[in-house]
């Protein structure tokens, strides 16, 4: 009996097809991986945008609070300057009264406010007199004061019947927003219509009170 030895076919390597099979749901994970990534940032993306709108809205809010807080604690503190020695050698003043409109400046600084007083209390004047004796003692002048670009000067100057100066107070504006005083006595003051203006540092009047000095 004759044999013929012959060559059996081999079969293709299973793990070639493993490894294609492979490489095939590795691609698709990682596909959609990217593809959920790409969702997510997105997302995330928008709700940042929302919520920087939120925020911005929010912190215009709380400025728009603090600023009117800022408006009233400002009230609480006042920048003087000592005129005891001005006031030594310039004595004071009686009034009657007659108030006039705040000016406008043109430095930024803005009077909103003018009161006559005989004296000043807790930062606030006592009373708001049209009219005062010599005997009275002193007078005072209490001033509010809207300053855009602080610190800045001011000056009070008082004037006497016939217009010449009586006596000029520095004071110093160290706020945007705040109130300030000076007084002069009245030991050397005379009857006759007074006023007293606040000017800036250039000399422009920005504020005025026109008063009566009686015996």
């Amino acid at each position: 009996m004759v044999r013929f030895a012959g060559y059996a076919k081999k079969e293709d390597p299973k793990w070639i097809t493993v490894m294609v099979y492979s490489a095939v749901v590795v691609f698709a994970f990682l596909l959609l991986f990217i593809i959920s990534f790409l969702s997510q940032w997105f997302g995330d993306m928008a709700k940042a945008k929302a919520s920087a709108d939120a925020t911005s809205t929010t912190a215009s809010t709380t400025s728009s609070s603090l600023a009117a807080a800022s408006t009233v604690a400002s009230q609480s503190t006042v920048t003087t300057q000592p005129v005891a020695a001005a006031i030594a050698k310039r004595p004071g003043i009686s009034d009657v009264v007659k108030s006039q409109p705040a000016l406008p400046a043109s430095s930024g600084l803005t009077v909103t406010q003018i009161v006559l007083s005989s004296a000043v209390a807790g930062n606030q004047p006592t009373d708001d007199i049209a009219a005062v004796s010599i005997s009275a003692g002193k007078i005072y002048c209490f001033t509010r004061v809207k300053c855009q670009n602080p610190p800045q000067r001011i000056e009070h100057v008082w004037i006497k019947p016939d217009g010449t100066v009586y006596t000029g107070i520095d004071l110093t504006i160290s706020r945007e927003e705040t109130f300030t005083w000076s007084y002069i006595t009245l030991s050397n003051a005379y009857a006759g219509e007074w006023s007293v203006e606040v000017r800036d540092s250039s000399g422009a009047v920005i504020g005025k009170k026109v008063f009566t000095i009686t015996e």
